[in-house]
């Protein structure tokens, strides 16, 4: 069971020094710890090493599940930033995946403003924000009024979270939040309670929840020195079937979309360890818009680029666990620069023509052209999932139409279908 305890005085420890900074990074040392589970005090690590450390990393979609249609739910992916939105003590704060908070504000969920206080403890929401209409939008649920959701099945954690976000907006008072839909997009084949019934509403993965709660920013954010409000809506889910993989992929949404993602009925939520197979990512160029990876400029990248830890005994190797070791760097070259390597160190590689090296279905390698240190502060390696997937997205990815036949048909495989 995930443990819930000390939650509230993470987050009384927030508000000063660095943790105020809106734009802090932790350094790679404390994510490194976080991710790996590293021992915490009985008040509990920093907030930001411990907020870092309590996200879920899917896996990319490599291969189509076998169940797709019958045991997996998908919604639509908005652009953004992931975050976790965290209401405790009469506050509610946003951190990044680095545990850095993004925004402080006032909400209705419970303990997220003074009017709010109960002593229940906290909420914690994954979500993703959308910069564009300053909305988050909920995809998951972490912890609701003290009670964790971690060990908890994603069906049961996406009916809860669809439930109790209608309640607090039909509850809350005084133009605190409101409940009335957005446009078009909202309704357009959107269930009301996302997973509620089991069905996801039918095409809901193509839309967003009903209920929508206004968050008030706590600084003035306009030239006027008013504060403009966020919003806090759920993303509905379907089941992956042909029509709800429809709806996710082509129904318009209030927000610009990048790719799809996938939950499987049973999956708990895996914070910490490795990326976790109950989830998936999964996107195309209908869908997003950055298929492939980009320089800075948006500019598609003329090679693939991949991002690995450097080991002690010179390899380098992915984030998983156990880490995929692709390469071997000259010994020359560690002696050359002994000063800059240790181990855990990020560092940057192009893939040349011989791409990736499989044994007996395994990866084994592969062909590396090392271009300098990576961004140290993202703190870890990419998957190899997240590598494979941008592999196979420059030569023959997995389409929605691929997805949508082994949805309907689970005996018929990615390989036969696109042949």
């Amino acid at each position: 069971m995930q443990e819930t305890r000390g939650v509230a005085a993470l987050l009384g420890q927030a508000g000063s020094g660095e943790d105020a900074s809106m734009d802090a990074e932790a350094s790679p040392s404390q994510q490194q710890r976080a991710r790996r589970g590293g021992p915490r005090t009985e008040g509990g690590d920093h907030p930001k090493t411990y907020f870092a450390s309590q996200f879920m990393q899917p896996e990319w979609m490599t291969d189509v599940p076998s169940d797709l249609g019958a045991n997996w739910f998908v919604m639509a992916r908005p652009e953004g930033r992931r975050v976790l939105l965290v209401s405790s003590g009469g506050r509610t704060v946003s951190r990044t995946r680095t545990g850095a908070v993004l925004h402080r504000m006032t909400s209705s969920l419970p303990e997220g403003s003074a009017a709010s206080l109960s002593g229940s403890d906290a909420c914690i929401l994954d979500c993703v924000y959308h910069e564009a209409d300053r909305t988050y939008y909920a995809q998951d649920l972490l912890m609701w009024r003290g009670h964790s959701f971690y060990d908890c099945t994603a069906e049961f954690r996406i009916a809860w979270l669809q439930a109790k976000l209608a309640e607090e907006a039909y509850g809350a008072g005084g133009g605190v939040c409101s409940a009335t839909p957005r446009g078009d997009a909202m309704e357009a084949k959107a269930g009301t309670s996302g997973c509620a019934d089991g069905d996801g509403g039918g095409g809901g993965g193509g839309g967003v929840g009903r209920h929508r709660l206004v968050l008030s920013d706590a600084s003035p954010s306009n030239a006027e020195g008013q504060s403009e409000p966020y919003h806090l809506v759920a993303l509905t889910a379907a089941v992956a079937d042909a029509t709800g993989l429809a709806a996710a992929h082509g129904v318009r949404t209030p927000f610009v979309k990048d790719g799809l993602y996938l939950l499987h009925k049973e999956g708990h939520y895996q914070a910490v360890g490795p990326p976790c197979p109950l989830a998936l990512l999964w996107k195309d160029a209908a869908c997003s818009t950055y298929l492939l990876d980009t320089d800075p400029q948006g500019v598609t990248l003329e090679r693939q680029l991949v991002t690995l830890e450097f080991r002690m005994d010179g390899t380098v190797a992915t984030e998983d666990d156990p880490p995929v070791v692709l390469g071997q760097l000259p010994q020359s070259f560690v002696e050359a620069n002994a000063q800059h390597l240790r181990p855990g160190r990020l560092l940057r590689f192009t893939l040349g023509d011989g791409g990736l090296t499989f044994h007996e279905g395994r990866p084994a390698g592969a062909d590396l052209r090392y271009e300098g240190p990576g961004n140290q502060r993202r703190g870890r390696a990419d998957t190899f999932s997240k590598i494979m997937f941008q592999y196979n997205a420059r030569r023959q990815t997995i389409t929605i139409e691929a997805l949508m036949q082994c949805a309907s048909h689970p005996a018929l495989g990615v390989e036969e279908d696109m042949a």
